[in-house]
């Protein structure tokens, strides 16, 4: 699939969490949490500790998604050509 259709069709869903990302990361959080009671009320290996690591999982990357906001690549990116300038 080339480039330019894979980032046409995702960008609808990529832009509407990448403008609401400190909601996303808080309805993680507590989804996290929320299921950590689950899993301190039943401590035996169950659903429970699956769903607990998925969504911190989830947080975690959202995190680090939020944390690269505005970081500005040093070499451009890969074009649908497969053309790479080279730095210097």
């Amino acid at each position: 699939m080339p480039m330019r259709a894979y980032r046409a069709s995702s960008a609808f869903a990529g832009r509407h969490i990448q403008d609401n990302m400190w909601l996303w990361i808080g309805l993680a959080a507590v989804a996290t949490a929320a299921l950590a009671v689950g899993v301190w009320q039943q401590p035996r290996s169950n659903i429970w500790g699956h769903l607990v690591a998925l969504t911190g999982m989830f947080a975690g990357t959202l995190v680090m998604m939020k944390s690269q906001e505005g970081f500005v690549a040093p070499v451009a990116e890969d074009d649908d050509d497969g053309y790479v300038p080279t730095p210097g």
